[in-house]
């Protein structure tokens, strides 16, 4: 598991458009598994994984053990194949159309099924995604500010989950949420997690449950305590 990343805690527009963006082009890898994996709920099968060894995400595993996910610098959507990357498309200056086209294309040189990506349907923030437009380059000060953020969410919650026996801890495309689900005592459940932002609440913030209690405390420099006696509350209220 990586080592938490100190982060400052001003929170400004080059953030915002990396998170608009990386949002945005996540979408086509969440369509790959809800169009190869149709025996699952569709939610489920749309999450990814983040990991920051990939500087990224990574998607569901599908037929002939390939994947495809969205990472590195500049971000590229990604085509992996038993673990090793195979192929790369780099999001700026494409469309959804082409991005999901390459990735239709990619997918079936390596077996799959020849199908059309089932775009999902859900509501998003204003963007690429939705309008047809061209994906502009992502801020590399923002890009790497997200990318660190992932990575501190992912260190903590999978001790988390690890610790209460939780579900696996899953990056959720439509809202762009990393969480996991935890199963406590007396038939329990508490949905923990991080997101790094909604038209909601503009900064990363923490929730339990569905409601959210601690607003747009950022997981920077020292907090790293601040983050985990957070859940540590929460899960002892309910328990």
């Amino acid at each position: 598991m990586s080592d938490w990343i100190d982060l400052p805690t001003a929170w400004g527009d080059v953030h915002r458009e990396a998170r608009m963006v990386v949002h945005h082009a996540l979408q086509i890898v969440a369509a790959a598994g809800a169009t190869h994996l149709d025996s699952e709920p569709e939610l489920q099968r749309s999450t990814v994984g983040y990991e920051p060894e990939e500087g990224g995400f990574v998607g569901r595993v599908l037929g002939s053990g390939c994947q495809l996910g969205l990472g590195g610098t500049p971000p590229h959507w990604r085509l992996y194949r038993d673990g090793r990357q195979r192929g790369r498309l780099r999001v700026a200056g494409q469309t959804v159309s082409t991005g999901a086209t390459w990735s239709r294309v990619a997918l079936r040189k390596e077996g799959l099924a020849d199908t059309m990506l089932e775009l999902p349907t859900w509501d998003l923030p204003p963007g690429p995604f939705d309008a047809g437009t061209v994906f502009p380059p992502v801020p590399f000060d923002g890009y790497l500010r997200l990318q660190a953020w992932y990575a501190n969410s992912l260190r903590v919650l999978t001790r988390i989950q690890t610790e209460h026996g939780g579900s696996p801890v899953r990056v959720w495309p439509h809202r762009f949420d990393i969480a996991t689900r935890l199963d406590l005592e007396g038939e329990v459940s508490l949905d923990v997690g991080m997101s790094p932002g909604s038209s909601a609440i503009d900064e990363p913030y923490l929730y339990a449950g569905s409601a959210t209690l601690l607003g747009s405390v950022l997981p920077g420099s020292g907090q790293e305590a601040v983050v985990r006696a957070f859940f540590a509350t929460a899960i002892a209220s309910v328990s």
